[in-house]
């Protein structure tokens, strides 16, 4: 259906013809961790509506997550989804996005219209303030969504110790290094011992950083852009992300 560009908040997106012509958007998010943004919600989740390699590009100016996440905002606020339905039924703490975190049964299903008050109640669910989450904050910042005390929930629900990932390494760095500093920084995700060289993350990398060299993958640095897209689809869970100066 191809695509628009939509200018927001002093910035330019493009983002599928099919979503900002239909009737109703149904958001459909899953409860999973993320080692860049720490949580997947409805938020973020919403990044979908941006076709193909845009996300790369996106990925590849954002250095820090908070960066990351106001693009993630704005494009949020492009169109608001008319509901927002929240999978915790089978969920993922842990490293996520992928198979290297813990899945875990908690049987939360969690339904509403505005997805920052959603995202802000099951951030606090999970024991975090709902200010820690930056999707949560810079959408706040753009109006968006309410203050928590202001927030109305039906129903209720418990949920044992959730394991969430820190993204402070990134956060750290300054602003004004933007790609002065990313060579420097970045920790590009690696193959470890239980690669098969099966290819599924060569060919999941939307900027060709990955090869299949000697039965196992490895990752360009110079390429990589840290969307972690090889870390999600990974079978046998042999992508590592480091964090930290060490690892």
């Amino acid at each position: 259906s191809g695509s628009r560009s939509v200018a927001i908040h002093g910035e330019s997106y493009n983002v599928s013809s099919a979503v900002l012509d239909c009737d109703v958007v149904v958001n459909l998010c899953k409860l999973k961790t993320h080692m860049l943004c720490r949580l997947t919600l409805g938020v973020k989740n919403m990044f979908g509506i941006v076709p193909g390699l845009g996300k790369a590009v996106l990925h590849s100016h954002a250095l820090r997550p908070k960066d990351l996440a106001a693009h993630l905002a704005r494009i949020y606020s492009i169109r608001i989804p008319d509901m927002t339905i929240l999978d915790g039924i089978l969920a993922l703490d842990g490293r996520g996005p992928s198979t290297d975190g813990n899945a875990r049964w908690d049987n939360l299903l969690a339904v509403a219209r505005d997805s920052v008050c959603l995202d802000m109640i099951v951030t606090e669910l999970l024991g975090l303030s709902c200010d820690s989450l930056e999707t949560s904050r810079e959408a706040r910042k753009l109006g968006l969504g309410k203050p928590l005390e202001e927030i109305r929930v039906m129903g209720s629900a418990s949920i044992g110790r959730f394991e969430i990932p820190s993204n402070r390494f990134y956060n750290l760095v300054p602003g004004f290094l933007g790609g002065i500093g990313r060579p420097f920084l970045k920790r590009v995700p690696r193959s470890n011992e239980r690669c098969t060289g099966c290819g599924f993350c060569m060919r999941s990398c939307p900027v060709g950083a990955i090869e299949i060299r000697n039965g196992r993958a490895r990752m360009s640095r110079r390429k990589c852009i840290m969307c972690l897209c090889c870390h999600e689809v990974c079978p046998e869970s042999a992508v590592s992300v480091r964090t930290g100066i060490r690892g």
